[in-house]
């Protein structure tokens, strides 16, 4: 099934190829190494359909209109996929918008996402979106599932391509269980109510916050010429802190989407519950035959 979805990734991307040097922009430099699985898996995909790394790499607060535009001329931008397209994580929205006006001209690909809307709207944030996106006719967009393709066209009016998770992309290996289960459930605005019973979030674990603030330390401190190795080593490490805790148990019970696929790529079971925005049943329906392992708890 692995090698399917690979197969998939890569395909639906082919057409995205960009024709000369080209910028992935919005590293994950915080705490949550789903997003860091997604960069890595992002970067395996770009190299595999254009042959070579990116000119130009930029965390949120980190993008340089200069820098990028004398890195890449006019050649085409990509955003990392995940799930925080829309208003409720404002600030990698309002990224991608000064994104668009700095680069008019350039090609744009939004990776494969999911949407993430606030309970309550802001509606300037989405028709300053709705009017930049629908202006590019050179934008692309991919959605990791059919519901994020249908909230796009509905609420943004703004087409896109299904692909998997680019986090699929990635070759992992884990110990073997030395407990019966492993709980990790979200404690942050996508979680869908309190979690009943012991469990852990990402940030509850003592190498997760290590890996995140000596990375933080090493890509402040990194030559430009070595940030981009920097950014994937601490990624890789950040994802094989992920990985560890998870293989501790037989079975995986979570509401973070990554940690469902960590968990199935490891060959553990798992137990799915949906967070609040839906994408994690959303994935699960739209990829069930490529994601046989992957079931709710009743």
């Amino acid at each position: 099934m692995t090698e399917a979805l690979r197969r998939t990734i890569l395909a639906t991307l082919a057409d995205a190829a960009a024709a000369g040097p080209y910028a992935l922009i919005d590293y994950p430099n915080y705490l949550n190494p789903g997003d860091a699985a997604i960069w890595l898996g992002a970067r395996r995909a770009l190299e595999a359909i254009n042959g070579r790394p990116p000119a130009y790499a930029a965390t949120l607060r980190g993008f340089s209109p200069a820098r990028c535009r004398a890195a890449i001329g006019g050649g085409t931008v990509y955003f990392l996929g995940g799930g925080n397209f829309g208003d409720l994580y404002p600030r990698h929205q309002r990224l991608r918008l000064d994104v668009l006006r700095a680069l008019p001209g350039n090609p744009v690909v939004h990776l494969p996402m999911s949407c993430a809307f606030a309970p309550a709207p802001d509606e300037a944030l989405l028709a300053e979106t709705r009017a930049l996106y629908r202006d590019r006719p050179s934008t692309r967009l991919f959605a990791r599932d059919r519901r994020a393709r249908s909230e796009l066209q509905e609420r943004l009016g703004l087409d896109a391509v299904t692909c998997p998770d680019l986090c699929h992309l990635l070759s992992l290996a884990a110990p073997p269980p030395c407990r019966d289960l492993v709980r990790l459930m979200r404690r942050d605005p996508e979680a869908a109510g309190p979690s009943t019973g012991p469990a852990r979030d990402w940030r509850d674990m003592p190498g997760q916050r290590l890996a995140n603030r000596l990375g933080k330390l090493l890509l402040a401190a990194a030559p430009a010429r070595l940030a981009l190795t920097a950014q994937d080593g601490v990624a890789t490490r950040k994802v094989n802190h992920a990985v560890a805790a998870l293989a501790r148990g037989r079975a995986v019970e979570t509401d973070r989407l990554h940690a469902a696929l960590l968990a199935a790529a490891i060959g553990r079971e798992v137990l799915l519950h949906d967070n609040a925005t839906g994408k994690v049943l959303a994935y699960r329906e739209t990829w069930a035959a490529l994601l046989p392992d992957l079931f709710r708890p009743q």
